[in-house]
């Protein structure tokens, strides 16, 4: 039984499929080096170790001849293997550079995606934060929006202009508890105005505020603090629509005068959207505070 185990087809077979798996094994990311250098050592043994057995033992020629043919064949061996193995670590050594490189290039990218966050939103004070958000922008055509839409014989032909040019190239956000979805079609509730018209500016800075925080770069803690910021840039958007509609409900001529100064309702609702305004700034230094903690505990 181990005579025809041992046979050559057997062993012709399984030595070079072994060293096969050997260089495949290799070709992984990572590769397995200590795997194909024990499958290297194997897969030249078997054959190796066969060949010297046959020649020794089963061949009848000098003993001289002998010993040479042996010589040959454990140095042709030899040499595969040394070249084979000397292929895997040299494979263990490239893997592992890039992965010291790699750390370094991580940090280094994280330093800086957190100097763009810093520049963006931590040098900023509480009226810059919301230039970079425009909602000055924003708050204004929103009650442009409700006056053309809740009193349209106030609006003027330049407000109504200047509505339509913000929104080129903008996004509109509506409000479901101020209008009416019939399919596709989307109409105000009578008497409410429920939809609110964010500039490219505003959108613009929406999208570079979710990459920062949606970046695998970006620390959890430092994540979280940009979300909280995110908040209360939406919160205050609803804020502002409740505070036009109720203001509608109340006054309608303090949505119908709006801008219209010096009429005593002129900046009615401007006014008490800013008193309900939830402060950015804040959360712009609690962001503050998260990446300084992070770059002191990674220092």
């Amino acid at each position: 039984m181990w005579t025809s185990f041992l046979g050559w087809t057997t062993v012709l077979i399984v030595g070079p499929l072994l060293v096969a798996i050997g260089f495949g094994v290799l070709s992984m990311s990572p590769a397995e080096v200590k795997i194909a250098v024990w499958l290297f050592a194997i897969g030249y043994s078997i054959p190796l170790l066969k060949i010297v057995a046959w020649i020794a033992f089963e061949r009848s020629e000098s003993v001289a001849g002998r010993t040479l043919f042996v010589a040959l064949t454990c140095a042709i061996f030899g040499a595969a293997w040394y070249l084979s193995t000397a292929l895997a670590l040299s494979k263990a050594s490239v893997d592992q550079k890039p992965a010291g490189n790699q750390s370094n290039s991580t940090n280094s990218d994280r330093v800086a995606l957190l100097n763009s966050i810093n520049d963006f939103i931590s040098t900023k004070d509480e009226m810059e934060l919301r230039e970079t958000f425009d909602i000055p922008t924003v708050t204004r055509d929103a009650i442009l929006e409700a006056k053309i839409q809740l009193t349209p014989a106030a609006a003027t032909q330049a407000e109504r202009d200047t509505v339509a040019r913000d929104m080129v190239d903008g996004q509109s956000v509506f409000f479901f508890r101020y209008v009416h979805m019939d399919g596709n079609n989307i109409t105000p509730l009578p008497g409410k105005s429920g939809v609110l018209h964010l500039t490219p500016k505003a959108v613009q800075a929406r999208k570079q505020l979710t990459s920062f925080y949606s970046s695998a770069l970006t620390p959890t803690d430092v994540s979280s603090a940009l979300k909280d910021l995110e908040k209360a840039i939406l919160d205050n958007q609803e804020i502002l629509m409740d505070t036009i509609n109720e203001s509608y409900a109340s006054n309608p001529s303090t949505i119908s005068t709006a801008f219209s100064c010096p009429q005593r309702d002129c900046m009615t609702v401007n006014n008490l959207s800013y008193s309900r305004f939830i402060q950015l700034q804040p959360k712009a230094t609690a962001i503050t505070s998260t990446m300084r903690k992070y770059m002191e505990s990674h220092q």
